[in-house]
């Protein structure tokens, strides 16, 4: 006689829910689920469990209820599970009210995760029925090592497992300018639009700055603002980031940030600021700019990079655009204390 409950799996992957926009509905809504539990799950938001266990658990749930090529090959495969995986992400994003920035850092490391499934998952042969396709999935897991290096990479960041979160950022450039006047520019400058990176333009940036002085504890305040749609109206978070001067030398300053509601406090935790400034006989100034963060997000090999890049090019911008206007180009170098 024929077991109920596999009776009941089998109808569900072979015949329903019918149609297949709802099996997508019911996708989206598991991810977001898993999204939002992790979220709000402290361990689970500061570790790689939302940006490598959730997506492979979105690929494995894709693999069993969305319809599979049969008899394809891997390519045709993929790209029909890298649609599918598309779908239910963009559609989680904006069930979340998340921005086009989520997206974009998200994406890479979702559809590689995600799309691992369909490399170690069995394909489904022609004329296969679903029990034998069952026991096939089941033995696979059952002699894979995959879940077990998902759940290991995933532990990056819980309870201090991974690397340094601290990370250090220096930017280098020559500028035509004395030390004097290049304190006098930092002075409520401007945030011009040109010089940024395509990648820093992905971030959002400062609408208004307010910096009437260089004194120690004197502060900064920028005023940030981050259309997460793209547009001025809709789904914008609006914060602040300020930083109070605690060292202010004719040639060296030094600034600690005291608070950030910015949409980046969710990504990162800006420390300190530093400029060093060593006039040269010919009239120019060599000048350092450094900057210390805290890493929020793991696993540290995919957002280190990309948060070291990120703010190695908006030092690069401040160089460049708001100390000067003229062009330069800045050397750089990282390290980890």
């Amino acid at each position: 006689m024929e077991n109920p409950r596999k009776s009941r799996i089998s109808r569900l992957l072979r015949g329903g829910p019918r149609p297949v926009w709802i099996r997508y509905l019911l996708l989206v809504a598991a991810a977001s689920g898993m999204v939002r539990f992790a979220l709000d799950t402290q361990w689970m938001r500061e570790s790689a469990m939302l940006y490598i266990a959730v997506p492979y658990l979105v690929g494995v749930l894709i693999y069993l209820f969305v319809p599979q090529p049969v008899g394809e090959g891997f390519g045709i495969r993929l790209w029909s599970h890298v649609r599918a995986a598309l779908i239910v992400m963009l559609a989680t994003s904006l069930l979340l009210f998340e921005g086009f920035l989520c997206v974009v850092m998200f994406m890479p490391i979702y559809f590689l995760f995600s799309s691992i499934v369909i490399a170690f998952m069995p394909n489904r042969k022609v004329g296969e029925s679903d029990a034998e396709r069952l026991a096939r999935i089941r033995e696979t897991f059952r002699v894979s090592a995959l879940p077990l290096l998902v759940l290991f990479l995933s532990l990056d960041g819980i309870r201090g497992l991974g690397p340094d979160r601290d990370t250090v950022v220096s930017r280098t450039a020559v500028l035509d300018l004395s030390p004097a006047e290049i304190r006098a520019n930092i002075i409520d400058h401007p945030y011009p639009d040109e010089g940024r990176s395509l990648f820093l333009s992905l971030f959002p940036r400062p609408v208004h700055v307010e910096a009437k002085s260089l004194a120690v504890g004197a502060r900064h305040t920028a005023h940030m603002e981050y259309r997460r749609w793209g547009v001025p109206f809709l789904n914008v978070h609006r914060g602040t980031a300020v930083m109070e001067f605690t060292r202010s030398d004719p040639h060296a300053l030094r600034a600690r940030f005291v608070h950030d509601d910015s949409y980046l406090s969710h990504y990162m935790r800006f420390d300190t600021w530093a400029m060093d400034m060593t006039p040269r006989s010919d009239g120019t100034t060599n000048v350092t700019i450094t900057l210390r963060y805290h890493r929020k997000l793991a696993p540290a090999w995919y957002f280190g990079p990309a948060m070291e890049r990120a703010v190695g090019d908006g030092l690069d911008y401040a160089l460049s655009e708001i100390i000067t206007a003229s062009a330069h180009t800045p050397t750089a170098a990282t390290t980890r204390p």
